[in-house]
């Protein structure tokens, strides 16, 4: 775990409730594992029959400069809180397989090395549905400047588990739903001021905020 991670959850188990920031502070750490177990297997351990695609492959996703992103990343814009969108979107329906798509064209990829490290968007369709877990990338204009990354957990389409963003390999947001509704527990770092909040189906029932 970065130190800087560390001092932040030494400081939440200090200065609140310890019964229920040790419970508070595990779950971010198993959300931050969590997060790194299904980035290691969106670049290392994608399923054979994985469905690769390259840039050239316009009509599987939207990218964030198109007119019509925003109108699609409606869906998303519910679950979010960091400020980042995924730079490329899936199109949706798309035919059943666990798809990967590369931030290279098809040209560039066999040039390349390692394309795994090019992944922007991966994620798996079953029935024309996003099922389990979907990994997407924000690219800024300057790509060394930071980096963010995104985990959504699906179930038929609707949001179902952990939604974690993270900026610089530091989780900023984290939420838990059951299809599509807050429930669980929800943790926004806020440059600076953490907060914790606790919802059941769709309820807030505890906050906290760290200073």
């Amino acid at each position: 775990m970065k130190i800087v991670e560390f001092i932040l959850i030494l400081f939440i188990m200090l200065i609140c409730d310890l019964g229920y920031c040790q419970e508070d502070t595990t779950n971010i750490k198993k959300a931050n594992d969590q997060f790194l177990i299904q980035k290691i297997n969106n670049t290392n351990n994608t399923p054979k029959d994985t469905i690769k695609l390259f840039l050239d492959d316009t009509s599987y996703y939207i990218s964030i400069d198109d007119e019509n992103y925003f109108d699609k990343f409606k869906i998303y814009s519910n679950y979010l809180c960091s400020g980042y969108g995924p730079s490329y979107l899936f199109s949706e329906k798309l035919p059943d397989g666990y798809y990967c798509l590369y931030n290279i064209t098809k040209k560039q990829a066999k040039k390349i090395k390692n394309i795994e490290e090019y992944i922007v968007s991966s994620g798996e369709f079953k029935n024309g549905m996003k099922q389990g877990a979907f990994f997407f990338r924000f690219i800024p204009d300057k790509p060394k400047s930071f980096k963010a990354e995104i985990i959504i957990y699906f179930k038929d389409d609707l949001v179902n588990g952990a939604v974690i963003e993270r900026e610089n390999d530091k989780i900023i947001c984290l939420g838990e739903y059951k299809m599509g509704i807050e429930h669980g527990f929800f943790y926004f770092y806020n440059r600076g001021a953490p907060s914790i909040v606790l919802y059941e189906n769709g309820v807030k029932v505890k906050a906290s905020i760290f200073w």
